[in-house]
């Protein structure tokens, strides 16, 4: 990112950015998406940017749909996990 000129690069957030048009250019091409991520974020925290890309490029949890008892937090001392397996 620096040698493209970004005085400040923040890759988290670029990362969000960038991923959706590759899962488009995938989605287009016929493909179906499992997105697997370890996104140091919460998917269920209200205010969290990962919560929000999942929910902008309508992609879900496999576990909570699958799983009838989700797994364990996947930090220690947190509550959430941030671990997640995703699809469309």
């Amino acid at each position: 990112m620096i040698k493209d000129g970004k005085e400040a690069p923040d890759p988290c957030k670029q990362v969000l950015i960038d991923l959706p048009n590759f899962l488009n250019d995938k989605r287009d091409e016929g493909c179906e998406v499992i997105l697997m991520a370890d996104a140091n974020e919460s998917s269920t925290k209200e205010g969290s940017k990962w919560k929000a890309f999942l929910e902008t490029n309508g992609l879900e949890d496999i576990h909570e749909h699958v799983l009838e008892k989700l797994p364990p937090t996947t930090r220690i001392g947190s509550s959430t996990r941030i671990d997640c397996m995703t699809a469309r």
